[in-house]
C-alpha cells in the first residue's frame, strides 16, 4: 500500500523520498548540462564579437586612411590656390609698373583673367 502512495505522489512527493546521492546525481547531471549549453553559447557569441570588431577595425583603418588622403589632397589644394593667388597679386603688381602708360601715352588696361601672352607685340599669334 505504502508503494501505491509512493507511486500516484506528485513529484515533488517523491523526491523528499529518494536518495540524496541519487538526487544530488541527477541535479550534477542537469547543472553539467547547462554549463556545457553556456559555455558553447558562450563561445559563440565571443566569434561572433570577434569577428564584429575586425570587420569594424578594417573599416576604420580604412577610413583614416581616406580622411589622411582628403587631407592630403585639401593641403595640396590650399598651396594649389595660394600659388595663384601670389601669381595673380604679381601679375597685378607688375601690371601696375610697366603697363600703366601706352605708346601714345594712352593708358592701357589689361583684362586680369588674361594669361600675360594676350599683350605680346605678336598679336596675330596671340589671336589663333
Amino acid at each position: 500500500m505504502s508503494n501505491w502512495i509512493y507511486c500516484n505522489s506528485p513529484p515533488a512527493m517523491k523526491a523528499l523520498f529518494h536518495d540524496v546521492n541519487v538526487t544530488a546525481n541527477q541535479q550534477m547531471l542537469e547543472i553539467i548540462e547547462v554549463l556545457k549549453f553556456q559555455a558553447r553559447q558562450s563561445k559563440r557569441l565571443l566569434k561572433y564579437y570577434q569577428t564584429r570588431n575586425e570587420k569594424l577595425e578594417e573599416c576604420w583603418l580604412k577610413m583614416k586612411q581616406e580622411n589622411q588622403q582628403m587631407v592630403k589632397n585639401m593641403k595640396e589644394q590650399q598651396d594649389y590656390i595660394s600659388e595663384l593667388e601670389h601669381s595673380l597679386q604679381s601679375l597685378k603688381a607688375s601690371s601696375m609698373r610697366y603697363g600703366s602708360q601706352g605708346a601714345h601715352g594712352s593708358k592701357v588696361y589689361q583684362n586680369q583673367f588674361d594669361p600675360p601672352t594676350a599683350l605680346s607685340r605678336n598679336s596675330s599669334l596671340s589671336n589663333m
